[in-house]
């Protein structure tokens, strides 16, 4: 199952969002970075705690606070990124 599909099964258990391609240029406060494979914003814990239970794997999961002091490459991130 790939990411996508596995963030899409996530997407219909939980109220936060889960986005798709979005351009990370956005999070930085250098606005730079191309687009990432998925973007999540968690609203609570709960979503939180379920998205990361059942997407379970680390290695393409990233997280970023604020963007101060953050540089993404333009050619984005192949993974996913969560938003805080």
């Amino acid at each position: 199952m790939s990411l996508i599909e596995k963030a899409k099964k996530i997407q219909e258990k939980i109220s936060s969002g889960i986005s798709f391609n979005e351009n990370l240029s956005k999070f930085s406060w250098f606005n730079l970075g191309g687009p990432a494979k998925i973007v999540f914003r968690p609203d609570n814990l709960r979503d939180l705690s379920i998205f990361l239970k059942e997407f379970n794997t680390s290695k393409q999961v990233k997280v970023l606070g604020v963007g101060s002091n953050t540089l993404i490459r333009d050619g984005g991130f192949n993974g996913t990124i969560i938003k805080f």
